[in-house]
């Protein structure tokens, strides 16, 4: 993994890791506050809460670097703390989240229930409505009313009071024509009242109490419910394990092991259990140059004089000396010293 790959992985992280740990203490501390009495109690819980989260996310950085440098006392007593940490954050998640889902699943299996109470309804002022004979519009029938009643017959019989005769034929005209509108008005007050119960419905209707559970549910067969418990649980390990782990694996890819700081490389050894980076150089490895060669042994000057033939009598001239280079063979060599051809015999 070269440099920028790191880099930005581990910014992501990072990144990840600092709303997960957001999401945690908020979730923490709200269900905290719920368990205090007064105002005092709610705000020491919340604070316990804020330094659980706290330390838990520090804990496994610290444990690494203990391990690391071995010192296994505090190593020891940042294991323990970071798990008693945990448990209590998780306790803590798990109430939230659970309270949280709990309340909107059963909001919606009440409104699934009211949906059915509505429908049974519908069909009560339904089946009501439909014992009201058929009739003309009420406006229709108020008009023809006030024509009879401004008719000479309807003062005749003192507003059919007193008829007798051939009126008593029109006077029973006139009251039926009461009796269809109070029929008219019932079934229009039915009406208004289906209407209203159906625009309730599909304001506020729902005939499934949670998509996501329905679905799971119905694929992998089991019951709602358990479903439900499980997603609960997958939710407070998301925000747990992130908020816990993720600042490790954050600075696990921002400090490698080859760092040049003695902190660096005591954080980088201890993150490479994380990241199994084995602590190579990113980019190419370096070509060593030629200056940085090791040099060949200059020979002895015993071995040089043998390898001299010298002339009877005459003896062997000294080369003339030549500036040497600075890491060259001859700033090794020795001057030979002088051999006549008698004390070579």
């Amino acid at each position: 993994m070269i440099r920028w790959q790191r880099l930005a992985l581990g910014i992501a992280a990072l990144i990840a890791w600092g709303l997960l740990e957001c999401v945690a203490v908020a979730a923490n501390v709200k269900f905290a506050w719920t368990l205090g009495h007064t105002d005092l109690e709610r705000y020491i819980l919340a604070a316990g809460s804020v330094a659980s989260d706290l330390l838990k996310a520090a804990a496994p950085v610290a444990f690494l670097y203990f391990v690391a440098t071995k010192r296994n006392w505090a190593a020891t007593s940042t294991f323990v703390m970071g798990f008693v940490a945990v448990c209590f954050s998780f306790a803590s998640a798990l109430g939230f989240v659970s309270g949280e889902r709990f309340h909107a699943y059963y909001s919606a299996e009440a409104a699934v229930q009211a949906t059915k109470d509505a429908r049974a309804e519908i069909k009560k002022q339904q089946a009501d409505r439909d014992w009201l004979p058929v009739h003309k519009p009420v406006a229709v029938l108020k008009a023809e009313q006030a024509a009879m009643e401004g008719d000479r017959n309807f003062r005749q019989t003192s507003n059919c009071a007193n008829a007798k005769g051939t009126l008593e034929e029109w006077c029973r005209t006139y009251r039926q024509l009461g009796v269809s509108i109070a029929a008219a008005q019932a079934a229009s007050e039915a009406d208004a009242a289906i209407a209203k119960t159906r625009d309730k419905i599909e304001e506020k209707g729902r005939d499934y109490t949670d998509p996501q559970i329905t679905v799971i549910s119905n694929i992998i067969g089991v019951d709602q419910m358990k479903v439900l418990v499980s997603l609960i649980i997958l939710v407070v390990l998301l925000i747990e394990l992130g908020s816990t782990l993720g600042l490790t694996i954050a600075l696990g890819l921002l400090t490698p092991p080859d760092s040049d700081t003695k902190v660096g490389k005591v954080l980088g050894k201890a993150f490479s259990v994380i990241t199994g980076d084995k602590g190579a150089k990113d980019g190419p490895a370096a070509t060593p140059t030629p200056a940085a060669a090791k040099a060949p042994a200059a020979p002895s000057a015993e071995a040089v004089s043998r390898a001299v033939p010298i002339a009877a009598g005459k003896s062997f001239k000294e080369p003339v000396a030549v500036k040497p280079d600075a890491d060259g063979l001859r700033s090794k060599l020795k001057p030979i010293p002088r051999v006549s051809a008698m004390s070579a015999a």
